[in-house]
C-alpha cells in the first residue's frame, strides 16, 4: 500500500495526529509533519532480525547423536576406521567437536558434505 498526503485529515486540536480515508488513526512523533510520516509509511521495512549464528562447537554427545539422527553413523564410522590412529583417537575421545578443526573439515569434505550441510548439521546438533 502506498500512502499520500492527500489521503489524510488532521485530527482537530492534535498536533502530529492524522486519520486516513479508512478511518485509521496515525500518531506521529512530537513535532512530526504529515509529509515525514507519509515518507516513513512508504519506506520499505527492513528486516532487522539477527542472522542465524552457526554454532562452532558442539559436545561429543550432541555430535554423535546428530550423526545417528541424520543417518550418517555407519558411513562416518566406516570412514573413521580407515583413517590413521590419531584421527580415530580424536574422533572417539574428543569431548567436543569444533567445526573448523582441520581433521573434521577434511572428514566432512571426504564424505561429500557441502558447507551448507555442515552448517545444518552443527545447527541441528546444537539443539539436542
Amino acid at each position: 500500500m502506498t500512502y499520500n498526503i492527500g489521503g489524510f485529515t488532521t485530527v482537530a486540536g492534535e498536533n502530529s495526529q492524522w486519520i486516513d480515508a479508512a478511518g485509521t488513526l496515525f500518531i506521529g512523533r512530537e513535532g512530526q509533519t504529515l509529509a515525514s510520516l507519509v515518507d516513513e509509511l512508504n519506506t520499505p521495512w527492513e528486516d532487522t532480525a539477527p542472522e542465524s549464528v552457526i554454532p562452532t562447537v558442539v559436545s561429543r554427545r550432541q555430535f554423535k547423536m546428530q550423526l545417528a539422527i541424520a543417518g550418517f553413523s555407519t558411513q562416518v564410522n566406516a570412514w573413521i576406521s580407515a583413517q590413521p590412529e590419531l584421527v580415530q583417537i580424536a574422533f572417539n575421545e574428543s569431548g567436543s567437536f569444533n567445526r573448523t578443526d582441520e581433521m573434521l573439515v577434511l572428514g566432512f569434505d571426504a564424505l561429500g558434505f557441502t558447507v551448507e550441510q555442515v552448517d545444518q548439521f552443527f545447527t541441528a546438533a546444537s539443539r539436542i
